[in-house]
């Protein structure tokens, strides 16, 4: 089950470091968003999106490494998700961080229940 949060949490930190890249509709929070619910400074939110995006190129890289071997890629997504993080952690207060952490999970949560609408009941996220 932890390994399944990690991977989550990379994919989350993935998808979001790419929607800072493209910016486009439907591709989550852009980086003016992001620096606005973070209350980033102009420092922070240039440092943040250069760390997401070098996040999104290694990502792309390792996918295309670890095509054949998913489970490998899994190990090496989490190694960058840890790596990122602790960029981050760099950039980023602890109020900042744990934000940052809540508005993935929250993210990770609505697409899971778009993914699997079955699995959750009308009145909030209780799983069997």
């Amino acid at each position: 089950m932890k390994k399944f949060a990690a991977f989550t949490l990379t994919c989350l930190i993935a998808a979001s470091g790419f929607a800072l890249a493209k910016g486009g509709p439907h591709q989550g929070p852009n980086i003016d968003r992001l620096a606005e619910k973070l209350s980033l400074t102009e420092e922070q939110k240039a440092q943040f999106q250069t760390i997401m995006e070098e996040s999104r190129e290694q990502r792309h890289s390792l996918k295309e490494q670890y095509k054949p071997q998913r489970e490998e890629m899994h190990t090496a997504m989490e190694n960058l998700r840890t790596q990122t993080d602790a960029k981050l952690a760099t950039v980023l207060n602890a109020e900042q961080m744990e934000k940052l952490k809540e508005m993935h999970e929250a993210r990770g949560q609505h697409k899971e229940r778009r993914r699997h609408p079955e699995n959750c009941d009308k009145e909030g996220d209780e799983e069997a």
